[in-house]
């Protein structure tokens, strides 16, 4: 019974340990997609401004 037990709680960590390893990997997924996004929109911005100040001058 015991071994049991102890091979359980083993089971239980590793699996605590792969979830918590995409959790991280999820989380640094969600990080590089904003700052992509981020990114992006201030390049759109500022060909929108170069554009209208072309358009302007």
């Amino acid at each position: 019974m015991k071994s049991q037990m102890k091979g359980l709680i083993l089971g239980l960590s590793t699996f605590e340990v792969i979830i918590s390893i995409l959790s991280f990997i999820a989380v640094l997924g969600w990080l590089y997609l904003v700052f992509k996004v981020s990114s992006t929109l201030d390049n759109v911005n500022q060909s929108l401004q170069a554009t209208l100040g072309a358009l302007q001058g």
